[in-house]
């Protein structure tokens, strides 16, 4: 290769790159690198869904989470497991998934809502269940999602059972699913969401492992309950409801 050539090829890379830089600062672009070192920039809005299968970050316990771009907010594709705040203080109320920890790599961990809000109750960002960089969506974050996946406006601002098969497309795994209506839909999955039924805990007591699962908000309704969703394996629609704050329910991130 001659010396013109090289300078060329320098010159036009140094360029691509500050371009790439530039483009990911307005954070209105994803940079993604390849294993060969090249990169290109994806323009957010041209996204729809969009997986990391070998996983999008990490916790301060190091558990390594898949992750998942819908309608341009990235999500947590699976459960969180942490154990630990982001102080490196040991999290209270927190159980395995049906009480053993055999089934946390499946399911993931149950969290009570004092846990989710910790943070907020003791002023104090070191209590955040949420690794570094997300948080734990609020009441109006789910709806924004669930509308995105077909609910209307007036369905999603609802109580009980909402929409008509975007629980389907919320959750995954069919294999762990009892048989019914959830996962009989054709759209079953279809989001990349993969809800999965991990079940929830009252009072140190274990139930619907298989059957149903919870999500906790980070939105509080009243002084004794907090907005949840869930997911059962006999619709196909999603329940937002509140629940008591003492509840075990799953926890699923956004980035911040």
């Amino acid at each position: 290769m001659s010396i013109q050539i090289r300078r060329i090829f320098l010159i036009t890379t140094l360029l691509m790159l500050i371009m790439i830089q530039f483009l990911s600062a307005q954070k209105n672009f994803i940079v993604i690198t390849k294993k060969d070192n090249t990169k290109s920039a994806v323009p957010i809005d041209n996204i729809d869904n969009m997986t990391f299968t070998e996983g999008g970050f990490a916790d301060i316990d190091g558990n390594v989470y898949k992750t998942i771009i819908i309608n341009g907010k990235e999500w947590m594709a699976e459960n969180l497991r942490v154990t630990r705040y982001r102080n490196g203080l040991s999290i209270t109320d927190v159980w395995p998934a049906d009480g053993s920890e055999a089934n946390v790599d499946t399911y993931g961990r149950l969290y009570s809502w004092y846990e989710v809000n910790k943070h907020v109750a003791e002023g104090d960002p070191g209590y955040n269940i949420a690794p570094e960089g997300w948080h734990v969506p609020t009441d109006e974050e789910w709806k924004e999602l669930e509308m995105y996946l077909g609910m209307s406006q007036s369905e999603a601002d609802g109580d009980g059972v909402r929409g008509t098969n975007e629980g389907s497309k919320l959750a995954g795994r069919a294999d762990l699913w009892f048989d019914g209506v959830l996962e009989n839909d054709s759209e079953f999955g279809a989001s990349g969401f993969t809800g999965l039924p991990a079940g929830w805990c009252d009072s140190g007591s274990f139930m619907v492992l298989s059957i149903v699962t919870g999500f906790w908000t980070a939105s509080e309704r009243n002084i004794n309950s907090a907005w949840e969703r869930e997911l059962g394996y006999y619709g196909s629609g999603v329940i937002r409801g509140n629940q008591d704050k003492g509840y075990g329910f799953s926890v699923r991130c956004v980035r911040d």
